[in-house]
């Protein structure tokens, strides 16, 4: 299951902190998956406040 199905399955179980932990953990673990949902969260401004800064940042940590 991908991370993304993850912190999905977590939200739907009422359980959506656990999710977006989850995410964040593996992007502060250098996940290229977690930094890229982190991105898309940063850039469109789901889960948190918008940061175009932020958005690119994780960007870079995703393409490595």
């Amino acid at each position: 299951m991908s991370l993304f199905a993850q912190a999905v399955a977590l939200g739907r179980a009422g359980r959506p902190a656990e999710g977006v932990a989850l995410i964040e953990r593996a992007a502060a673990a250098g996940d290229a998956a977690g930094n890229f949902i982190l991105a898309h969260w940063h850039l469109y401004g789901s889960d948190r406040p918008r940061d175009i800064g932020e958005a690119r940042a994780c960007l870079q940590l995703e393409a490595g």
